[in-house]
């Protein structure tokens, strides 16, 4: 592995952990990537190219909280079941990681778009003429949990 690589690589690690991601490595049988190909296809992924990590992680985070609901009868945990859907909940978690860390909407904002993180294809979202300019203080407080919307903004 080359030293742009190995950058590259370090750069993605750390931006993963300053999202609020939890690293760990799996040992999944030829089979398992397969079932998991299969289910990335209904939820909407195009597997005609390799499935990313991110994506990989996605599918499997909702199937951990269909299993959990299931064994848990009454705890409900909403993670979406398309590509989506995911995607956004990925972006809700991160915005309520950082801001979690004390960081106000402006902050969130200018991390998404330093981090290249793509504003969702929400119409409601899309409607607004700040999608032009990228991530937006406005655009994070409408994705936050309704329980954190009334958070200081400062």
């Amino acid at each position: 592995m080359g030293l742009d690589e190995n950058l590259r690589q370090q750069r993605v690690a750390e931006r993963r952990k300053e999202s609020g991601f939890k690293t760990k490595k799996y040992h999944l049988f030829e089979r398992d990537l397969r079932r998991l190909d299969r289910l990335a296809k209904k939820m909407g992924y195009d597997i005609s190219k390799p499935l990313s990590n991110e994506e990989y992680s996605s599918i499997i985070r909702t199937c951990i909280a269909e299993r959990y609901e299931k064994v848990f009868p009454g705890k409900t945990v909403n993670v979406p079941d398309t590509q989506i859907g995911q995607r956004e909940y990925e972006l809700k978690q991160i915005i309520s990681y950082r801001a979690k860390l004390g960081e106000n909407d402006d902050k969130i904002a200018a991390f998404l778009d330093k981090n290249g993180y793509k504003i969702p294809v929400d119409t409601k979202i899309k409607a607004d003429e700040s999608v032009q300019q990228g991530w937006t203080s406005e655009l994070v407080a409408r994705m936050k949990p309704k329980k954190m919307r009334g958070a200081p903004k400062n």
